[in-house]
């Protein structure tokens, strides 16, 4: 991996729900890490200096005095938060967008009218209202939140559509969930949510780096197919594969869209678009103006560093040139969840530290400390694997859970 002799042993600040990935990129590119997150996984502790935020988001700004005076970046899901990204940024310099960009970019209604008068498709999103009728399929969606998470089929009651959803769609648990945040009771829920209405087509990410008005596309990656026997709600994430393979009319379709929304919006450094591609037709679902968590995909895939070249783009306004070569391989990750509840032993946890590395990365990541207590249906940890094409990447994939999952009933001490 590449690093900056220039800033070797300099101190980074990276906070957010899961700063795993930012943390790797960081520490090979030469920087010393500091930073807290939701769970402070062992390959995360490994990074640097870093610690548990038990109380999330409430704890980051309290614990940013205690760290050294040097910039800071974040990661999801801060973007939600954006007072304390500001009350962070008072005292120690950001290298991200900062809170007046991130309440314009993530406002539907504001994202919806730039799309429109820049001629990109944008699907019809409404306020919810409960006596409203609607013609199709329609997704009522949380405005504050990350990974898929609290979305649902409308079914024409904002009542009926509540009670139709367990606890777990909205369950904020603090005990291993991945960094992924959502509201924590239905009372929350009043006001705080859109409907829109489904596209069906193949979901895509696109990963940015902006600076000066201008972006440059990284790549794109391909949300992984859902197993039969996945215990996650239907649209949260569980992974991805990329860089993937596109027309030239797409890929121009979304080098473009980079373009008019760092302009538009102001955006720097990594930022990562949600979209469903529908005949060759990008329909954009929202923007992350932060560290995306399919970034780390195209780092192994391209042998780039992801944080140097945000700080370049943040700091100095340098952009990077394209990707043109097609890469001898595309990478994946997917999130494995547990069967059943379970406490990590020492035992579970060094094997998994111990995985023999691929090219020189860990195929396995977000490994829960000794003692961790991890629900069913929980996110447990995450695999790696490449591969020529994205079926053969998806196929590793699952093979390799179900050695996680084998490795599991092993262990007669969880």
């Amino acid at each position: 991996m590449l690093s900056n002799p220039h800033q070797r042993s300099s101190p980074l600040v990276i906070l957010g729900a899961c700063i795993r990935p930012a943390a790797w990129s960081a520490r090979l590119g030469g920087w010393t890490v500091f930073g807290a997150d939701q769970f402070a996984d062992a390959d995360t502790l490994a990074c640097g200096h870093v610690r548990r935020a038990a109380n999330y988001p409430g704890d980051f700004p309290g614990i940013a005095e205690q760290l050294p005076d040097a910039p800071w970046i974040f990661t999801g899901a801060l973007e939600n938060h954006p007072h304390l990204v500001a009350q962070i940024t008072g005292s120690r310099p950001l290298y991200g967008n900062p809170d007046n960009v991130l309440q314009s970019v993530r406002c539907p209604s504001c994202l919806a009218d730039a799309l429109r008068e820049g001629n990109f498709l944008y699907p019809e999103t409404r306020p919810i209202n409960a006596d409203q009728s609607t013609t199709g399929i329609w997704l009522s969606k949380p405005v504050h939140s990350a990974g898929g998470l609290g979305i649902h089929t409308w079914n024409g009651s904002s009542k009926k559509g509540r009670q139709n959803m367990s606890a777990s769609d909205f369950a904020h648990t603090d005990i291993h969930t991945c960094g992924i945040e959502s509201p924590t009771t239905f009372k929350e829920l009043s006001g705080t949510r859109i409907l829109q209405r489904h596209v069906a087509g193949t979901p895509l990410g696109a990963v940015y780096m902006a600076a000066r008005g201008n972006a440059v596309l990284l790549g794109l990656t391909q949300s992984v197919q859902k197993d039969p026997e996945c215990l996650t709600k239907s649209y949260a994430y569980r992974g991805s594969v990329g860089p993937i393979p596109t027309s030239n009319s797409l890929r121009k379709q979304f080098q473009d869209l980079g373009k008019f929304l760092a302009e538009r919006f102001g955006l720097v450094g990594l930022f990562g678009v949600d979209a469903i591609v529908q005949e060759d037709q990008a329909w954009v679902l929202e923007v992350n103006p932060r560290y995306p968590s399919s970034a780390e995909l195209l780092e192994r895939a391209f042998h780039i560093n992801m944080v140097n070249l945000h700080v370049a783009a943040c700091r100095d306004g340098r952009l990077p040139d394209a990707p043109r070569e097609t890469p001898k391989s595309i990478w994946g990750k997917r999130i494995c969840y547990a069967t059943s509840d379970l406490q990590i032993s020492d035992r579970f946890s060094s094997h998994l530290q111990s995985f023999p590395q691929t090219h020189g990365w860990p195929p396995v990541a977000d490994i829960p400390t000794e003692g961790t207590f991890i629900r069913r249906g929980s996110p447990l940890l995450t695999v790696f694997s490449d591969g020529p094409d994205a079926a053969s990447v998806e196929d590793r994939l699952r093979a390799r859970i179900q050695e996680v999952h084998a490795w599991l009933v092993a262990d007669s001490t969880i």
